[in-house]
């Protein structure tokens, strides 16, 4: 047994006379899951506790960890008003969100080129689509378009399904995202670096960028780690020699950011070769003739 969920279903449906439902059965399996849990707890000390206390509805005890609500429970007609009302607007919910269910989806074919561009894996935590679902996320939120379904992102006016809009995050990055952050995670594509620039294109829109500096070279070593992950995928279908080149380049441009040319950075190589080929015969000597 790899998780606890067959004896979860087992113990639940002995406690409710052998038979539940699956939505039943799936809320119940949540409450065992660590990862969930921790991803509601955050959710419930930032929004309901910050509006429900601000509002007295609620207050929190510190020492207990607790919710407590802050009126009288004695009064059965209005604990009954209470619970209809709170019924009532997650009904409203639940309605309002199978609506935005049932909108159109992305095409499965623009799907599949968001993921492969992010590689098949998660633009802000890098999990891998292997391992947990990834979602295709609305960098300027839905919410954000015209009545047209159009928004403004980085000074062009795109549809918001556009795929310049798009970008790969897994479900839990995806939720804590929100509806309100228009943060664009993706790394840079086919980025080139000469010089104090950094090229890169992503879709059909061409960005250059202008760097000095500590920037400059934060930047480089983030187009390293890129260039790393890039040189060691074994499903990738670039050209290994071209992998290889555009890791160089970065890390030519990095040794200029030190003052170091590309000619002492060659003639140093060739220096540790010879160092490194000494050490190699020396220790080479002492095993067989020491």
């Amino acid at each position: 047994m790899a998780d606890v969920y067959q004896p979860a279903v087992i113990l639940h449906l002995l406690e409710r006379g052998g038979k539940s439902t699956r939505m039943e059965l799936a809320r119940t399996l949540s409450g065992y899951d660590e990862d969930v849990q921790e991803y509601y707890d955050k959710i419930l000390m930032r929004w309901p506790k910050i509006t429900l206390t601000k509002h007295r509805v609620v207050s929190y005890e510190q020492t207990t960890r607790s919710f407590v609500l802050d009126f009288d429970l004695s009064d059965e007609n209005l604990v009954e008003k209470a619970k209809e009302l709170c019924e009532q607007k997650i009904r409203e919910w639940i309605e309002k969100k199978s609506q935005r269910r049932a909108l159109p989806r992305i095409e499965a074919s623009v799907r599949y080129r968001i993921l492969k561009a992010a590689r098949g894996k998660c633009e802000l935590c890098g999990v891998s689509s292997k391992i947990v679902q990834i979602d295709i996320d609305h960098i300027i939120p839905k919410n954000k378009a015209d009545r047209y379904g159009y928004v403004n992102k980085d000074g062009l006016i795109m549809h918001v399904d556009d795929e310049r809009n798009l970008q790969a995050l897994c479900y839990r990055c995806n939720r804590a995202k929100r509806d309100q952050d228009t943060t664009d995670f993706r790394s840079p594509r086919n980025k080139i670096i000469r010089d104090r620039q950094v090229m890169y294109t992503i879709g059909n829109a061409n960005t250059i960028r202008k760097l000095e500096g500590d920037q400059l070279r934060d930047k480089l070593f983030e187009k390293l780690i890129d260039d790393h992950a890039r040189l060691v995928d074994h499903d990738s279908e670039e050209r290994l020699d071209i992998r290889i080149a555009d890791m160089i380049e970065t890390l030519l441009a990095i040794a200029k950011c030190e003052g170091t040319t590309e000619e002492e950075l060659f003639e140093l190589i060739k220096q540790r070769r010879k160092e490194l080929g000494r050490l190699d015969k020396g220790l080479y000597l002492e095993e067989n003739l020491g």
